[in-house]
């Protein structure tokens, strides 16, 4: 079976993974120090990967690739796509 969807992880969720201690995932913490945590940790490629849509995996926070089409860049969807 094949979705016909990207679907979202997000490794803070599972509690054995080494992820899920790190301070971005913790969300007691002021957002500010959780996305300077999470960039910290981040590859200059990782970075550079994920200034599109197409965006590629960050294996450094567990991150799949992802698709995010246009909504993620803008919050406008084109409808392109049925939305």
């Amino acid at each position: 079976f094949v979705p016909l969807s990207p679907t979202l992880n997000n490794p803070c969720l599972n509690a054995s993974s080494k992820y899920a201690s790190q301070p971005w995932c913790d969300a007691t913490l002021p957002i500010d120090d959780r996305v300077k945590d999470a960039i910290s940790r981040m590859t200059l490629e990782e970075k550079i990967g994920n200034l599109g849509t197409d965006a590629a995996a960050i294996p450094s926070l567990g991150l799949l690739k992802y698709n995010w089409w246009s909504e993620s860049t803008h919050g406008v969807a084109s409808g392109a796509h049925g939305a």
